[in-house]
């Protein structure tokens, strides 16, 4: 029997692939695999395993950043194993694990996400090994046991996949070409200095910012002009009305406006038109969409709604999260009846009426939801609640954090309305006709929500109408032939406005339309833009700032291919034919390094002073320890700190230099922890003594503390003490005397006299553990201090929401604080 080495993107993935493998151990996460049925084996990675050489690692010299050696001539892009950050160590275990385990088995088989990142992540740790031996590949677009069954089932041969994996890696490679270069020589010839952030540029991220840069350009030129329409109030049996006459062409002249209100007679016969109008229900979504519909209606970036889609996709909650179509094949009709009849039972979801609404028209399967035409070219189809799981997600919705469960419910009431039957209205338009010229009002009236019974989009800000006509709710009885009497026709002025902000949403929709990058990279660039200060504002009103305005000003004159969508397209189609084996990895290369070249050299040869210093220059942020330390010294000398002083590095530098003198001052002063430190060494050691006239001399307390530190035996504090006597009276025993004085005496004290940790505290502990792959502390189930101390150690790095002690779930949120550039000049 063929023995199989599984190789998945997360862990979580690789616990589902395991389960549905059968006969595994839970407990051998913390080896970093799952030994499984038939002799198989699972590992996991965690997302990329490696990263590109940074280009001083390249070439140390390229670590100054000099005008002569751009473009960087990067002859090979190398990969070195990715130990940055609180997973570093995770990753080098599993790389090692990998290494260990391939000469056991008989063949490897990928199954990461199926797509172009997911084959380098599943490929490169392979091909840096050398493994010469079989690969096979599954495909899933959801996480769970039978999507995984039905996988295996399907198994392919890895050869048919390589080839995107060489599209992965050129795509890598081309970022680092033309971002670093661009960057890099546009620093230098702004002439930033070394505490400025530096210029950032890239392939997508620069045609973005033209982007906002344009549509703020036509608002802050638009010149507004008045224009006029017509109103003309009568009576109709009685009833007073009003009919307007707005035409496509707006009328400038007010002569002609008041020609033609003159020429209104006083009576007219009306003409009344009833219609039967219906809208389809909304598309599914796929990524784009969901992004844009939660940045409209919770606020959410782009970013944040991308990370919460991908914890309900490991989850298992909602299927692949980066899929283009938005629609399903025709074959998932048959899977989805039972997803429709437990989302109906949702509570949340039968607010809206829903179970009515399916008694009277039931559900529909519509061609524009299952339609394999469109999903022709693609292996993921429109992002749903997950059908093999959703009798479970239903009933754990509760679980899920409130951030989560609002995507989620969004996934799904676009899921029913999809299946459901057509908003209907009757559309009845009043008017009458005069001179070729009509006077109109028109009323919707609903009816059968149908679909909108559940989900009602709300419009993008955008996309709202501004025209100022107000259509009234309600028409009298009125039938064609009858006569609107006692008309008085006014003119009305109003002006022609600019174009709107782009929102996120619009935003998103036109990088879709251009095609400026993969779907699941758009979230980066609007992160990026905002972090360099290039790009302001909500969701709903993205604005350009001075030093981004002033940055493309530069770009549109010496390196115009860098802000044109032209770049990017160019190359995704190179990289499409290399994922189709019609392009050879080093002639897409190539191509990207000819055009960086181009870029590099417009750039060179811009004049000195080509931009304006001032707008383009922002000082880098102070460190995290440069900003307590000037907290600190100004909270010491007594001193307010100007504003905006924080988040400036050189700004910080240069009032400490001010300052220096008063600081020097305060700090040569013994601080609380050096007389506390006095004090603990005094506490256990009876035979020695302190004068308190030497208490205000630090050089006195420095030099004891440095002789007898380790002597030093604090005291405990009241809090400690307090919590000891609550412990002891629930235990029923008192607290030793020495223990009461000495705080390593009392600490011993509460080790030997633990009390049980609650249930949810227990379920915590092992829910990081598992999650990290680590093992479970020792002791762990009778002492709740040792599962405080494994939590206070590991918590964080799991990521995980709970409680350390059994009380409460909530965590304090950390502040944050941000700094906007001053906005661009206005118009």
């Amino acid at each position: 029997m063929t023995r199989r080495l599984f190789f998945t993107e997360k862990p979580d993935q690789a616990n589902v692939l395991a389960q549905t493998l059968g006969g595994y151990n839970a407990g051998q996460k913390s080896s970093g695999y799952y030994d499984c049925a038939g002799g198989h084996r699972v590992i996991w990675a965690y997302g990329h395993l490696f990263r590109l050489k940074l280009p001083e690692e390249i070439n140390p010299e390229w670590a100054t950043w000099r005008m002569e050696d751009l473009p960087l001539d990067i002859q090979r892009f190398d990969y070195v194993l990715d130990e940055r950050g609180d997973i570093g160590s995770l990753k080098k275990r599993q790389f090692f694990v990998l290494k260990q385990s391939l000469p056991e088995f008989d063949e490897v088989v990928i199954a990461t996400d199926d797509d172009r990142e997911g084959e380098v992540i599943g490929w490169l740790p392979l091909t840096l090994l050398g493994y010469k031996g079989p690969v096979k590949r599954i495909t899933y677009t959801q996480i769970d046991v039978k999507a995984f069954r039905v996988a295996i089932e399907n198994i392919q041969d890895g050869a048919f996949f390589r080839n995107r994996f060489h599209e992965g890696l050129a795509r890598a490679a081309i970022d680092m070409i033309v971002g670093l270069n661009s960057s890099r020589v546009s620093t230098l010839a702004f002439g930033q200095e070394r505490d400025d952030i530096p210029t950032s540029a890239g392939r997508v991220q620069t045609p973005v910012l033209n982007l906002v840069g344009e549509r703020c350009d036509e608002i802050a030129n638009f010149v507004s002009q008045l224009y006029h329409e017509l109103i003309a109030r009568g009576t109709v049996g009685g009833v007073d009305i009003e009919l307007a006459y707005a035409p496509t062409e707006k009328i400038f002249d007010a002569e002609q406006a008041e020609s033609i209100r003159q020429s209104i007679p006083e009576a007219a016969e009306l003409f009344v038109r009833h219609e039967d109008k219906r809208t389809s229900p909304p598309k599914l979504f796929n990524l784009n969409a969901l992004q844009g519909a939660a940045s409209t209606q919770f606020g959410f970036s782009p970013a944040k709604t991308l990370e919460i889609i991908n914890k309900l996709y490991i989850a298992g909650v909602l299927t692949y999260p980066r899929a283009l179509p938005r629609v399903l094949p025709e074959s998932m009709s048959s899977d989805t009846g039972s997803l429709l009849f437990y989302l109906a039972k949702v509570p949340e979801l039968e607010t809206g009426g829903l179970g009515a609404l399916i008694a009277d028209h039931g559900f529909s399967y519509r061609n524009e939801v299952y339609n394999d035409r469109e999903m022709v070219g693609h292996s993921h189809h429109a992002i749903i609640p997950n059908p093999n799981r959703i009798e479970a997600t239903t009933l754990e919705l509760s679980r899920l954090e409130p951030d989560e469960k609002k995507i989620f419910l969004l996934v799904a009431r676009v899921f029913l309305a999809a299946h459901l039957p057509d908003y209907r209205y009757k559309a009845t338009v009043v008017g009458f006709e005069h001179d070729n010229r009509t006077f109109k009002t028109q009323i919707d009236v609903p009816v059968s929500l149908g679909w909108k019974a559940i989900y009602d989009e709300p419009e993008d800000p955008e996309h709202t109408s501004e025209d100022g006509f107000r259509k009234p709710t309600v028409l009298p009885e009125i039938k064609s032939g009858d006569v609107l009497d006692a008309i008085e026709t006014t003119i009305v002025g109003k002006k022609t406005r600019p174009p709107k902000f782009y929102s996120v949403k619009s935003l998103l929709e036109k990088m879709a339309t251009l095609g400026l990058g993969a779907p699941s990279t758009f979230d980066k660039y609007e992160t990026t833009l905002r972090n360099r200060m290039y790009i302001e504002g909500s969701q709903a009103k993205v604005e350009i700032t001075s030093r981004g305005d002033e940055s493309l000003r530069f770009w549109r004159k010496y390196a115009e291919i860098l802000t044109s969508p032209n770049l990017t397209i160019e190359i995704e189609s190179r990289l499409a034919a290399l994922s189709k084996g019609e392009m050879a990895y080093a002639d897409v290369l190539s191509y990207a390094k000819e055009m960086t070249g181009e870029i590099v050299r417009s750039i060179k040869h811009a004049p000195p002073g080509s931009v304006d210093l001032e707008r383009v220059r922002v000082s880098r942020p102070p460190s995290i320890k440069l900003r307590r330390y000037v907290k600190k010294a100004a909270e010491t000398i007594g001193i307010k700190l100007p504003s905006g002083l924080l988040s400036s590095a050189s700004a910080c530098s240069a009032w400490l230099e001010s300052h220096k003198s008063e600081i020097d001052a305060a700090f040569s002063k013994p601080t609380e922890k050096e007389i506390w430190l006095v004090d603990a060494i005094l506490n256990g050691n009876p035979e020695l003594s302190f004068p308190d006239e030497d208490r205000i001399d630090r050089e006195k307390i420095s030099a004891f503390i440095t002789a007898y530190r380790d002597h030093a035996r604090p005291a405990p504090s009241e809090k400690m003490l307090s919590y000891a006597q609550k412990r002891a009276e629930e235990l029923g025993v008192l607290i030793p005397i020495d223990a009461r004085q000495y705080n390593d005496r009392l600490v011993e004290w509460l080790k030997d006299h633990p009390v049980r940790p609650s249930a949810k505290q227990l379920d915590y502990v092992r829910n990081v553990a598992e999650t990290l792959g680590i093992a479970l502390p020792e002791h762990y189930e009778v002492s709740s201090d040792v599962c405080r101390e494994f939590l206070d150690k590991y918590a964080d790095k799991a990521g995980s929401s709970g409680t350390k002690g059994g009380g409460s779930t909530k965590s304090p949120r950390r502040r944050t604080s941000s700094h906007k550039h001053s906005r661009r000049r206005t118009g």
